[in-house]
């Protein structure tokens, strides 16, 4: 499946040069020799990132938000595609940073990302590097490094990445530790263009990450609540079954402050509303059912907590 998968991104990115969309015996060569790549760098150890599968055919439209965002993200891509375009003495994007509210569609961005540049996504956690053994996290963070060249070209998606590279601020033992990995990734950094990997990195508090890592992401984009016009596009994406009462406008003005998943959630339960509505419930969902279950925002100071973050911080 390794081999098959990765032979088809080649034939892929062929396809962007002009070229043919069949996989060709050299694709699967070059399949079997990225397999065969990983199996060398780790061997008889599970690996740690996770494959977030390209779907092909993806649109920015699917993010629904700010066009200048999505223009962004164009450019992002352009730039991953071909750097080659650019004025001569432009480097290549060495890394992206998503940065806002949660549940405004960061991962959404970088899986359409993934799609318009047809290379595959690795994903990273925290929680699947950082453990309190000396030693083993910087280890760890290698494999992870390590599994995603083997299969370069390719995007290493690192989901909530203030909570890997928070400043550090606890004991000396915990720096130490968070030194090592921190130079265990920045080393990396530096090459991944030529080892072939694009690092994408996203968080809801850009504030708390290690200076040293947010520094070496040339392209920041702000990814923000959704706006009116947004909200309404949002309701009505969600809301398939809408009653004739209700007033998306209406919604949108009230909702201020929500998120694209807040909207999701709220859509979800108003339909639940809707479904214990007298003894046959609705098959539509009211007005009256959106108002009855509507939840104000959660104010951004209570947030920005980051439990993962505070603990890393106090290992040790």
């Amino acid at each position: 499946e390794v081999i098959v998968n990765r032979a088809a991104m080649s034939a892929l990115a062929r396809v962007e040069r002009g070229g043919s969309s069949v996989i060709c015996p050299s694709d699967l060569e070059l399949g079997l020799k990225k397999a065969k790549e990983f199996k060398e760098r780790a061997p008889g150890g599970d690996e740690i990132i996770e494959d977030r599968m390209t779907r092909l055919g993806k649109s920015w439209d699917e993010w629904i938000g700010p066009e200048s965002t999505k223009n962004k993200m164009r450019t992002a891509a352009e730039m991953v595609l071909h750097p080659e375009r650019y004025p001569e003495g432009t480097k290549p994007l060495e890394g992206l940073l998503l940065y806002g509210p949660p549940g405004t569609g960061k991962t959404l961005l970088v899986e359409i990302l993934g799609s318009q540049t047809s290379l595959p996504i690795k994903q990273v956690k925290a929680t699947d590097v950082m453990t309190k053994w000396v030693g083993e996290s910087e280890g760890r963070m290698r494999q992870v490094l390590e599994e995603a060249s083997a299969e370069a070209p390719c995007l290493l998606f690192i989901d909530e990445i203030d909570a890997l590279f928070p400043k550090r601020s606890g004991s000396e033992s915990a720096a130490m530790m968070g030194d090592r990995v921190t130079n265990e990734f920045l080393n990396y950094f530096g090459n991944s263009k030529e080892i072939g990997i694009t690092i994408v990195g996203a968080t809801n508090r850009q504030d708390t990450i290690d200076p040293a890592v947010l520094s070496r992401f040339d392209d920041k984009i702000e990814v923000k609540l959704p706006e009116e016009e947004h909200r309404v596009k949002i309701l009505r994406q969600e809301c398939k079954v809408p009653g004739p009462d209700v007033d998306f406008d209406e919604l949108a003005k009230i909702s201020k402050g929500l998120s694209g998943r807040d909207l999701q959630k709220w859509v979800q339960r108003a339909g639940r509303h809707a479904g214990q509505t007298g003894l046959e419930g609705s098959k539509t969902i009211s007005q009256e059912d959106f108002e009855a279950e509507f939840q104000a925002p959660i104010p951004e100071s209570a947030k920005n907590e980051n439990p993962l973050a505070s603990l890393f911080n106090g290992l040790m």
